[in-house]
């Protein structure tokens, strides 16, 4: 009886030592972040074209997605915005396409006022011109610079990441010429510069460390400048419309932004404890058998 006591304390050891490791490595596994936009004072979220594990209050206001841990940042939501305004950034300024989720996000949708307004179009078709997702028509300032996101599109992937534009004319035309995954032979570039001023004319741009997104991305991001406005060429004056609820700094990366009507995916809350509950069953499953082997044996 000794030596199968011994031998039991020996097995509970063991497990004790391996049990949370596995478990933190299943939590790990398993861990999910909220991506949270708002879209502040001046507009409401469209809801045709949402992908992905989301939910959305009944104002259209708020979108929390859930991503997994390394889950790619999901495509910004397109607005409905206010006449006579314009989305000219968010706050903090959005991420690379393609960026990897780990942490918790909040973005706020930020304005300018209108002073010579014009609509632009971007289209995302593949290498034959065929329509590939519903094209995007943006309004802005005559001769201002914008810059414009890839959306992403299953089995694809785009010829940049963003594009970059000044929207000298009225109905300027631009694409994202998308190459399925299967036949693409290098990445997306990150950004092209395109000249609009008769037919489009893409320009790559090589080791560039620009990323955000006028129209539907906010204002670049640039090193050197972390919030710059958007360049308004045409002498009107630009005023930038404070939204109350744009998060503050405050060294917490845990914003909260909870909506009591927006209620977050059923399990999020639950899985880990499931899985939790479901490991300790198992390591007292295990526990068990040798016990009953020991026992099993000692009586032959």
């Amino acid at each position: 009886m000794k030596k199968l006591m011994k031998t039991l304390f020996a097995v509970m050891v063991m497990v004790s030592m391996i049990a949370p490791a596995t478990l933190t490595n299943v939590s790990a596994a398993t861990r999910k972040y909220e991506v949270v936009f708002r879209s502040g004072s001046q507009g409401t979220f469209k809801t045709e074209g949402l992908k992905g594990d989301y939910v959305i209050n009944k104002d259209h206001t708020v979108i929390k997605y859930t991503v997994n841990a390394n889950g790619t940042f999901p495509d910004v939501p397109e607005l409905d915005i206010k006449e006579g305004y314009r989305n000219n950034s968010w706050s903090p300024a959005l991420p690379q396409v393609g960026t990897k989720v780990q942490e918790k996000q909040v973005y706020v949708a930020k304005y300018t006022k209108l002073v010579n307004a014009v609509e632009f179009t971007v289209k995302y078709v593949d290498k034959n011109g065929v329509e590939l997702a519903t094209p995007s028509i943006y309004t802005t300032d005559l001769n201002t610079e914008e810059i414009v996101r890839a959306k992403t599109i299953d089995g694809y992937q785009p010829d940049s990441l963003q594009k970059r534009l000044v929207v000298s004319r009225e109905n300027v035309e631009i694409q994202f010429v998308y190459t399925s995954t299967r036949e693409a032979e290098k990445p997306p570039v990150i950004e092209q510069i395109v000249y609009v001023e008769g037919e489009p004319v893409y320009v790559d741009v090589v080791n560039t460390t620009t990323v955000g997104g006028g129209a539907n991305g906010g204002q670049a991001n640039n090193p050197t400048n972390q919030n710059p406005t958007t360049n308004n060429q045409n002498g009107n004056p630009t005023v930038e419309v404070e939204d109350p609820n744009t998060p503050q700094a405050n060294g917490d990366d845990t914003t909260n932004v909870d909506d009591e009507k927006t209620p977050l995916s059923k399990g999020q809350q639950t899985s880990g404890n499931v899985l939790y509950v479901a490991g300790t069953l198992g390591v007292i499953v295990v526990i068990m058998a040798v016990v009953y082997l020991l026992k099993k044996k000692r009586n032959a």
